[in-house]
């Protein structure tokens, strides 16, 4: 069992919810909840918005949670904005293209190709939680889809068109 798949169980056991109970909230069917929580499969990013409606969280609540308990010992969580912060600070950018390839270098020497393409899912599961319609919302919106536009475009540049 993988550490993802743990802490999707140990989340339905919070919630004091069998798999089929899940189901019949609106869950994923309890086979596919199993093999999930099995590690067997990481559900897309369809799934993980149901498994969410089941568990009275939102999708990126539940993106966090499992995040955290994938992310490696000691590894910091992806902040586009905290990445951005520390590359002003250091390299001083005098227009708003320096800052965005600054920050592109400064992901690409902190993520493996791996971890961005992750990333890039995490944010693009974000983005299709976040609906237009959900205006109060928008700020973290714009962000999810800036965040998953510098993910992509350092892919492009190292992995090729192929990945992002």
């Amino acid at each position: 069992m993988t550490r993802y798949g743990e802490r999707l169980r140990e989340l339905r056991a919070e919630r004091q919810l069998s798999l089929r109970e899940v189901e019949e909230k609106g869950g994923p069917h309890k086979d596919t909840m199993s093999l999930a929580e099995r590690g067997v499969h990481k559900p897309h990013a369809q799934t993980l918005g149901r498994i969410a409606k089941a568990f009275g969280m939102s999708v990126s609540e539940l993106n966090a949670e499992l995040e955290a308990a994938n992310r490696p010992e000691g590894q910091v969580p992806f902040d586009i904005d905290q990445i951005k912060q520390d590359v002003i600070k250091k390299t001083r950018p005098g227009s708003l293209s320096e800052l965005q390839k600054a920050v592109e270098e400064e992901l690409e020497r902190r993520y493996s190709d791996e971890d961005l393409l992750v990333f890039n899912e995490e944010q693009l599961a974000l983005v299709e939680e976040l609906a237009p319609e959900k205006l109060a919302k928008f700020d973290a919106y714009a962000k999810a889809v800036e965040s998953a536009n510098y993910v992509r475009r350092v892919l492009e540049r190292t992995a090729g068109p192929q990945h992002a």
